[in-house]
């Protein structure tokens, strides 16, 4: 190989190099900022719950809306927000942004996915399927602000803050 084959090489490895680095670090950003959102809608959720209309108000500026069921391990009320533009499961599994103990739920049962146009609710195939508003979803549906969604023997109620 001569001197110029070796230092195009050099070259191309190094273009080669950076644009996977930056790709790398654009994905993680996209990564970290998500759960930085969801983090940030939960705990303003827990503010919002005292009634606090400022955190209220700061809140819907980060979060689509948010879910309100009552939990079967504590026999509390519990509220989710679900940040704009950010995927959350629900399930009973611990990895599950809404981890639910109910025994007919599977442990990735459903998705609610936020985007400008709202939040919609995907089935993820599970044996009990998914109701809102008392009918079954085929494979997903925009929600409304005021649907009940059921999973399992749970019922969740959604609601906008837009």
């Amino acid at each position: 190989m001569d001197a110029a084959t070796i230092a195009v090489s050099a070259l191309v490895g190094g273009c080669v190099s950076l644009v996977t680095a930056y790709v790398t670090a654009r994905l993680q950003g996209a990564a970290e900022q998500a759960k930085w959102r969801r983090e940030f809608a939960q705990v303003y959720a827990d503010v919002a719950g005292r009634e606090n209309d400022h955190a209220q108000r700061l809140a819907a500026q980060f979060a689509a809306g948010f879910v309100k069921y009552r939990s079967n391990s504590t026999g509390h009320n519990e509220r989710r927000f679900i940040a704009q533009g950010i995927t959350m499961t629900i399930g009973r599994g611990e990895d599950c942004d809404i981890c639910i103990e109910d025994g007919q739920l599977s442990r990735h049962h459903a998705l609610l996915r936020s985007d400008e146009t709202g939040v919609i609710i995907r089935d993820l195939g599970g044996h009990n399927g998914v109701l809102v508003n008392g009918r079954g979803i085929n494979d997903s549906s925009k929600l409304l602000s005021g649907d009940v969604i059921r999973v399992g023997t749970t019922e969740l109620e959604f609601f906008t803050l837009r």
